[in-house]
């Protein structure tokens, strides 16, 4: 089950609703033990979703049945479920899926769901089911009485508890991503009961992996786990090598890279496009175009023996992640018009495309800006998602709040403001691992004149924050935690900005900056 990331995330206004109907808690990692006392305390308290015995009409043996049911879940690609633990649901597509081991997650034994054909967009996959509690402190009880129990595979479907950690079907193997999730849970109804359907986002392709996005935040999730993406798959790096191995071309680096982690001297093997980029060359001057499979292959590393890193032992680049970072605007788009994909992250450090624009916009000279403030247009309008976040939780605007020029800065947050497909408000949603959204992080690293742009850019901001004595809380909390260093030339030069009145900024805000008083919590009205 999912190998999740770490998020600090306030819930944007447009996810209240499907906060309130669906909650995954606590993702972790660990493999739950079929205890006694859960079969027991599941049939004592618990439902099962689509689980109840079917009337036997020719009066088949249990044992005939099961075999049925193995030979189904072979089929499936799941060898780790009892053939009695397996909660089929109408209105599950068996036929568009299978469960495949995650080269990544090896060590784990960790799994993943993957398409076997097209599925288009809006597809309802099947059902996410399992143990049914009837209500939340149930669980919590059953959960409190068995130390061993995992409630990684827990959900809430209105008032009820599914828990898939033993008995589910096929939706239980989905992956976590909150920057690449390609299905969501939709609340539905079925046979006059509420369940939570897993429905695709966007057109899925043969090969790819389902991942989903549970919205919610552990401590663990940006520090612990792997950065998935729909590519990662059951093949180590070496077999992809031998695989594609007309592709593939040990090449010796001339330069040493920093954002790649990369050395002069060291050996990677590149394929023909990425010989093109390290070359500097020009993919459009492709005699021979490759096969759309070998576009996005990464690079591999090689430890100073030349042997193939595996995955989860370095961390590989695309393509265009390369051509993002040197500069190479008419690249990029070459190889974003061929649907490569945009928002792919290295593994370890979290790092995709619009990343690496960033860090070579920082590593270039003054005179390089224009052609990496183009490559980042480019990818916003290419639909790149900005709200992507590595290891310390930096959003694209963390980063980009740092790097950035002042005026490139407004030009990319005014291009970001014109794009259909982005809620602008949802920027100010995201905490770094300090707990910092984009505004307080300017704050707080002191870049006054960007923290304007965001609040002329979205001037509700303080009205938005603040909108009940609970949410104000938290944000005067946030914002003394922004200005915790300020001196008082720090403190006047934001009062100039926040004092202005189209801002709306309560007075309990501006007296933070002359006081060191410790407020309490109080959420009474």
């Amino acid at each position: 089950m999912p190998h999740s990331e770490k998020r600090k995330k306030k819930t944007p206004s447009k996810l209240d609703d499907y906060e309130t109907s669906f909650s995954h808690e606590n993702r972790q990692g660990s493999k739950l033990k079929h205890t006694k006392q859960k079969e027991r305390k599941a049939r004592d308290i618990g439902l099962f979703f689509f689980s109840n015995p079917e009337k036997n009409k020719y009066q088949t043996s249990t044992s005939k049945k099961n075999l049925v049911k193995k030979q189904f879940l072979t089929a499936l690609g799941i060898d780790n479920m009892k053939p009695a633990d397996y909660i089929a649901s109408p209105l599950d597509q068996n036929d568009s899926v299978a469960v495949t081991p995650v080269n990544l997650l090896k060590k784990q034994g960790g799994r993943g769901l993957f398409a076997k054909q097209y599925i288009p967009a809006g597809t309802c996959i099947g059902v996410y089911t399992g143990v049914v509690f009837e209500s939340q402190k149930d669980f919590d009880l059953y959960f409190k009485e068995n130390p061993n129990a995992d409630n990684a595979y827990t959900m809430n479907v209105g008032a009820k508890v599914v828990d898939g950690a033993i008995q589910g079907n096929f939706t239980r193997y989905i992956n976590f991503s909150d920057s690449q999730p390609n299905t969501m849970f939709v609340e539905g109804i079925l046979n006059r009961r509420k369940v939570a359907k897993v429905m695709t986002t966007r057109d899925l392709y043969e090969g790819e992996q389902l991942l989903i996005d549970y919205n919610q935040y552990s401590e663990d999730f940006s520090k612990k786990y792997f950065f998935l993406n729909p590519e990662d798959g059951m093949y180590s790096a070496k077999e992809i090598r031998d695989i594609n191995c007309e592709e593939y071309t040990l090449m010796e680096m001339t330069a040493d890279i920093d954002a790649l982690q990369i050395k002069e001297n060291d050996f990677v093997y590149a394929t023909t496009i990425g010989n093109v980029i390290l070359q500097n060359g020009r993919l459009s001057r492709l005699e021979i175009m490759p096969d759309q499979s070998a576009l996005d292959l990464p690079f591999l590393k090689t430890s100073r023996f030349k042997v193939i890193l595996d995955f989860d032992e370095a961390d590989n680049f695309t393509p265009l992640m390369l051509a993002c970072y040197a500069g190479q605007l008419e690249n990029v788009d070459w190889l974003t018009n061929q649907k490569v994909n945009i928002n792919r992250q290295q593994h370890h450090s979290g790092n995709c495309p619009l990343f690496l624009a960033l860090d070579g916009y920082a590593d270039g000279g003054i005179n390089d800006r224009a052609i990496y403030r183009e490559i980042i247009q480019l990818l916003i309008k290419k639909e790149a998602n900005i709200l992507i976040h590595d290891r310390a939780d930096m959003t694209f605007i963390h980063k980009a709040i740092s790097v950035l020029s002042t005026r490139d800065f407004k030009s990319i947050l005014t291009l970001i403001q014109e794009q259909e497909h982005i809620l602008f408000s949802d920027l100010f949603t995201y905490l770094d691992e300090s707990d910092l959204d984009i505004l307080f992080y300017c704050l707080n690293t002191k870049f006054f004149d960007k923290a304007k742009i965001l609040l002329d850019m979205f001037p509700d901001y303080f009205n938005e924050s603040s909108k009940n004595k609970q949410q104000k809380f938290h944000c005067k909390k946030e914002f003394k935690n922004a200005i915790s260093d300020y001196n008082e030339v720090d403190k006047s030069d934001l009062m100039r900005i926040l004092g202005d009145s189209k801002y709306n900024v309560p007075a309990e805000f501006l007296d933070a900056l002359t006081s060191n008083e410790e407020e309490q919590p109080s959420y009474s009205l």
